[in-house]
Order: C-alpha cells, then structure tokens, then sequence
C-alpha cells in the first residue's frame, strides 16, 4: 500500500488538491472514497465538490452505509463503497485493508496539525507502507 501526503501550506491549496484528486479518480473511472472526521465535515467536502469549479460540479454521495458509487464521502472509518483510494482528512491514521492509495495532508499551516501529520508517517512507516510526499 502507498500513502501520499500533500505539502499544504494553506487552506485554499487544501481545498484545491482535495477537488483534484476528486476529479482525477472521477475522470479514470475509479472509485474514491473521503473520509472525514464528522458530519459538519462531510458537508463542507459535499459541498465543496458540488460548487467547485464554478462552472461545473462533480457527481458524488455522502453515506453512513455501504454504496456502489465512484466518489463518496463519509464520516465512517469503513470503506463503503469498496474503493481502492482513499483520502483520509481525519486527524488520526486510517488502517484499512486492500486499498491502493491513501492520501493525506502534510499539513504546514498550523503547529498542531503538522504533528499530526507527522505521527500518521510514523505509523504508515511501522506499517511498512511505500511513502510519498509531493509539494502542492
């Protein structure tokens, strides 16, 4: 399994890799899943992806249980709709089996979240996942 962290050094550019990699898995036919830390989450990701871009908006569900859908976005720590990439945008790390890719942020705009981050490199590292960090 690989885990890729993002370099975010503020939150536009967290919004921006967020619709991306939505997009990206969208346009390939592969199912994505978001996890968020709660429900007020999940509605700020469900709604960033329905008015982002501006001139158009991407196909996707907010659920709590399994569904056969490509992009989802939950606040359950299960994957439910079976995707082999994830993007965790809680504050712990996320252990699940068969998946691909699990992307997070290697978040540079506050202290706190940068040791959060760092703490869920350490337990994919323990995990022995391939790691990646890219800037954004």
């Amino acid at each position: 399994m690989r885990a890729i962290f993002f370099q975010i050094k503020n939150n536009k550019s967290k919004l921006q890799k967020i619709v991306e990699i939505a997009y990206y898995h969208f346009s390939k036919n592969e199912k994505i899943l978001f996890i968020s830390a709660d429900d007020s989450s999940v509605q700020f990701v469900d709604d960033l992806l329905w008015k982002t871009p501006k001139t158009s908006f991407l196909p996707h569900f907010t659920s709590s249980t399994y569904i056969d859908e490509k992009v989802v976005v939950t606040s359950k720590r299960e994957n439910l709709n079976n995707a082999k990439y994830i993007f965790n945008l809680c504050p712990n790390p996320l252990m699940l089996d068969d998946i691909n890719i699990i992307y997070e942020f290697e978040d540079f705009t506050a202290s706190g979240k940068l040791q959060l981050s760092r703490k869920k490199y350490e337990l994919y590292k323990e995990r022995k996942f391939f790691i990646e960090s890219m800037l954004s």
